[in-house]
């Protein structure tokens, strides 16, 4: 994958190379920015290579364009972002059925409470006392 600091890279480069004499296929990306230490990256291009070892990349931006950086990484792990998403909205989504169970009989015993009470109250309903 090749990573740019967003806040200056232009939209297009030209990027070509290889690896052990096989041509690096380089496609787009969709973008995805993280932080790592103090610097912004963005994923730009995703970069294949038929060969493994040590090989050699040129990328060209339009004229007085060029990114202050630019990386070569891994291609980052969506499967474990998705499952900490997922499971960030398992709980939040739990809590928020249990609070509102929770929040649903409360209210559902003060009002009989208050209802019987109330009935009291009026006379409509009449304890009984053993006798």
């Amino acid at each position: 994958m090749l990573y740019v600091s967003p806040d200056t890279a232009p939209a297009e480069y030209l990027c070509e190379g290889e690896v052990a004499g096989s041509p690096i296929r380089v496609t787009d990306s969709r973008t995805f920015t993280f932080f790592s230490g103090l610097e912004t990256w963005a994923a730009r291009y995703e970069l294949v290579a038929d060969q493994t070892g040590t090989g050699k990349l040129t990328c060209v931006a339009p004229v007085g364009r060029g990114a202050d950086m630019l990386a070569v990484g891994e291609m980052p792990d969506n499967g474990r972002l998705l499952r900490i998403l997922g499971t960030t909205i398992a709980v939040a989504g739990g809590a928020a059925v249990l609070s509102l169970a929770l929040g649903g009989g409360i209210v559902l015993v003060v009002w009989r409470r208050r209802r019987a009470h109330r009935l009291r109250a009026s006379g409509r309903i009449h304890a009984l006392t053993p006798s």
